[in-house]
């Protein structure tokens, strides 16, 4: 099942898969403050392919993004240059990043 798929059904959380490898474990927002879609884990593989700014690139402009506990300090600063701020307060990571529905053509950073 991709996210358009997800998106349509009744499942409220799943294992979605993707192109180039993405799998990502996801949800739709069940927090008011988490945003519409919640991502809870990714994986890629291969890493650094594009993959994560493909799908960011199609959710982002119509939905609030939501990424649990980013352990990955490459994948933090990445979020950051596209927007994202850090949710959760205090000193030890691992961080929480969330972004609000983005304007079309904004935000479409390469991680490298």
């Amino acid at each position: 099942m991709n996210f358009s798929e997800f998106m349509n059904s009744n499942y409220k959380n799943f294992w979605i898969k993707e192109k180039k490898g993405l799998n990502i474990y996801i949800r739709k927002g069940i927090s008011p403050t988490s945003g519409s879609i919640e991502l809870a884990s990714i994986s890629a593989d291969p890493k650094g392919n594009g993959a994560l700014t493909q799908f960011l690139n199609k959710i982002e402009e119509s939905h609030s993004v939501f990424i649990e506990n980013v352990i990955n300090e490459r994948l933090v600063v990445y979020l950051k240059k596209r927007g994202y701020t850090r949710v959760n307060d205090g000193s030890l990571a691992p961080f929480s990043y969330q972004r609000k529905k983005r304007e079309a053509g904004l935000g479409d950073g390469d991680p490298s």
